[in-house]
């Protein structure tokens, strides 16, 4: 690769980063952890993400929905990120293409919203139809410390085993759109 096509990448991936929101204290984020705050256990569903998850509405949904899914999205992100604003509807036109496939698919939200109301709000106004870790808990913030999270939207791919697949779901669906999907089931078989 030439001088030219080296720096058009660079380029691109400094514009990927520039459309990421930061999650440190001096970028609007809810600031790092304490010393006496929970862990994220990524040995079972319930201790990634709680026993119960909620939906848009604010209705319940209980962890044992994942058990049935080949693959779990998880999508750290946020009503107030400009580059979430922008990736959400990519997201959700890809998620609503693989349900009507009846893929094995399941997105889980992390939010760091401002509160637990602007977590439902920006969920019911983006069209996520996917359940969130509960805003109250700590699992959001140990989520995001597993995943080595800085920077929002992030999108974590996990599979059945608890396996991560790929850290860079944002980016593999912005270029792929739905087709990423087949990608991270290949990937899941091969390990």
């Amino acid at each position: 690769m030439g001088p030219a096509p080296l720096r058009a990448a660079a380029s691109a991936r400094t514009l990927a980063l520039a459309l990421c929101c930061c999650l440190g204290v001096s970028c609007g984020g809810d600031g790092g952890t304490s010393p006496e705050a929970p862990t994220a256990d990524p040995t079972s569903l319930a201790g990634l993400f709680g026993s119960t998850l909620v939906r848009s509405d604010g209705s319940s949904v209980a962890i044992q929905t994942l058990q049935t899914k080949a693959l779990i999205g998880i999508y750290f992100a946020a009503g107030w990120c400009p580059a979430c604003a922008a990736f959400t509807p990519r997201l959700v036109a890809a998620y609503d293409t693989l349900r009507a496939a009846d893929a094995s698919f399941e997105i889980v939200m992390v939010s760091f919203d401002y509160g637990a109301a602007d977590m439902l709000a920006h969920m019911k106004s983006r069209g996520m139809r996917w359940p969130a870790v509960p805003y109250e808990s700590g699992s959001r913030r140990a989520l995001a410390d597993l995943y080595g999270v800085q920077l929002i939207p992030t999108l974590v791919v996990i599979d059945a085993g608890l396996r991560t697949i790929t850290r860079d779901g944002r980016d593999e669906v912005a270029v792929k759109g739905s087709a990423a999907y087949g990608d991270w089931l290949a990937a899941s078989r091969g390990r």
